[in-house]
């Protein structure tokens, strides 16, 4: 049980977390294996926001964002299924409230606004020129750290941490003070075990911004690999005091509380986390946890069938499924036992 309820906590701290700030509507076209075809659709999407072509395992779609919040993220997947509907073609949609895995990469990227055929001819006063240069370098900076984030965060999908962290180290050397950069940086020193540094990331990023509430939920991720749920508990409680829209956090402080002890406080918050988002499955795991801690087998039960529900159809979750299988065997024999006597 602690074995998955770590596996879990993990998983959703990193996957959720991480990049938490790259929000988007990935639309699956269709499953295309030529990159030709689906250009041709991409060019078309109509939307003011950037959108870029992506590779995912051989299929290839347009991926759009950043958006504010999941709502306006809901809104542009509608908008999208509207423009793409005179290719007769019913889009598969996914829409997430955080990154699609690293693994995959923009193959190609176009800009919402479009430019003009007319080119204007124009004359460079040489007083300009030096600030011209000047402003070519921070745009090529600027592109570099890009494709250094984007190859790290390739290598964190291949839990290849050690190049993740050279590429973040490029990325800081060119993009200077940025508390996103350092942020990143203690999650990969995070999953290479090196904590120490891992700290010493994130209190660069709140040096540089005090109020970056990722860098706070970094503390509270490395707390919980230390086994330091209480630690936890101080720093979730201040990534959500400053971002309390953000869905990792929530779960992760009721984690946290759990971890900690505060049993009651923390079902509290798992209550008012199903119902804000019904369809997380790592919510009613770790609620269905915190029932069993407390004595309410029927309650733990009801959880954890949920948490077999939502994950049927997902491969990911293969192992836990039977692991939780089986507790829910073991607590239906405890209930048959005290009903005999």
């Amino acid at each position: 049980m602690r074995k998955l309820l770590l596996i879990l906590l993990i998983f959703l701290a990193f996957t959720i977390q991480a990049f938490s700030e790259d929000r988007f509507c990935f639309v699956q076209l269709a499953s295309f294996k030529s990159l030709k075809v689906a250009e041709k659709l991409f060019e078309d999407v109509k939307t003011d926001k950037p959108v870029y072509i992506l590779k995912f395992k051989e299929i290839y779609g347009v991926r759009v964002g950043p958006f504010e919040n999941f709502k306006i993220c809901k809104l542009q997947k509608e908008k999208l299924k509207n423009d793409l509907r005179k290719y007769r073609i019913e889009p598969i949609m996914i829409l997430s409230s955080h990154s699609i895995p690293p693994s995959n990469y923009v193959i190609k990227e176009k800009t919402s606004k479009t430019k003009s055929h007319k080119e204007e001819k124009r004359t460079v006063e040489p007083k300009r020129i030096s600030d011209i240069s000047k402003e070519k370098e921070k745009k090529d900076a600027s592109s570099l750290v890009y494709l250094y984030i984007e190859k790290a965060k390739v290598c964190m999908g291949k839990k290849d941490c050690t190049n993740a962290v050279k590429y973040l180290k490029l990325a800081i050397t060119k993009g200077g003070e940025n508390p996103k950069l350092y942020t990143y940086l203690g999650y990969a020193y995070t999953h290479l075990g090196r904590y120490t540094k891992a700290l010493n990331a994130f209190k660069k990023a709140l040096k540089i911004d005090p109020d970056y509430a990722e860098a706070y939920a970094g503390i509270g991720f490395l707390y919980l690999k230390l086994n330091s749920p209480k630690a936890a508990v101080i720093a979730f409680r201040r990534a959500h005091s400053l971002n309390p829209k953000e869905i990792s956090y929530s779960v992760n402080l009721a984690i946290s509380l759990l971890g900690s002890g505060n049993i009651d406080e923390a079902i509290l918050e798992f209550q008012k986390l199903k119902n804000k988002y019904p369809f997380l499955p790592e919510i009613y795991y770790n609620e269905a946890v915190a029932y069993l801690k407390k004595g309410y087998y029927k309650k733990a039960i009801e959880d954890f069938e949920i948490f077999l529900e939502l994950t049927k159809a997902n491969k990911f979750y293969e192992d836990y499924r039977e692991e939780v299988l089986k507790v829910l065997n073991q607590i239906k024999l405890i209930l048959k036992s005290k009903d005999e006597h």
